[in-house]
């Protein structure tokens, strides 16, 4: 399993996610993200939840934009505000990183207030829940130039977007609970489906 299948059990991918922690097990090659993703049709309602990738390859950060004036800064309070596709998210990207080894995959996170990419390589991917309802969202801060959240039936047809699944929106599963997994170890590609907030 690799992002993009945990990507298509999420209502919204992880489109408008946000890391919290980026943990590296060198030894072990393995790669942890805190993050928060977006459980609920208006994006008010999020839930936390680990990606642990195993068989990992590299990770790779581009330096950040710390312009205040454009909104970037380095450590944001509430978390990475990411996006996410498949492969390199650019030329140069291509040009400089490694090759991806066979039976691996390679994914790039942009995030919005460094404007600048995350790239991660590796062989599996699994998501572990690790909070059992969904919270209410705080308002993000807009960053510069301001985007508009788009609704599931919008993403595909937004420019920025386009490298990222546009096969439309997949169905909803929400309100899983702690210590459920989407990934290998679960056998299954999907979560049981609870109301958020109950």
């Amino acid at each position: 399993m690799n992002i993009s299948d945990i990507e298509a059990s999420l209502p919204w991918g992880l489109h408008d996610a946000y890391f919290e922690a980026v943990e590296i097990d060198w030894p072990n090659a393995r790669l942890t993200l805190t993050v928060r993703v977006m459980m609920s049709e208006n994006q008010d309602m999020d839930q936390r939840a680990k990606i642990v990738l195993s068989g990992l390859v590299f990770c790779t950060y581009d330096p950040p934009a710390l312009d205040a004036t454009h909104g970037y800064e380095p450590t944001p309070a509430g978390g990475l505000w990411v996006d996410t596709g498949d492969g390199a998210a650019n030329a140069d990207a291509k040009r400089r990183l490694p090759a991806v080894p066979k039976g691996s995959f390679l994914n790039w996170f942009f995030v919005h207030q460094w404007n600048s990419f995350i790239h991660v390589c590796a062989r599996d991917a699994e998501l572990v829940w690790r909070q059992p309802p969904c919270r209410r969202v705080q308002k993000r801060a807009p960053c510069f130039p301001v985007r508009r959240s788009l609704s599931p039936r919008r993403r595909s047809s937004c420019p920025t977007l386009r490298n990222t699944r546009s096969a439309g929106c997949p169905p909803q599963r929400v309100g899983a609970r702690a210590g459920d997994t989407i990934g290998k170890a679960s056998g299954s590609p999907t979560v049981a489906p609870r109301p958020c907030g109950q």
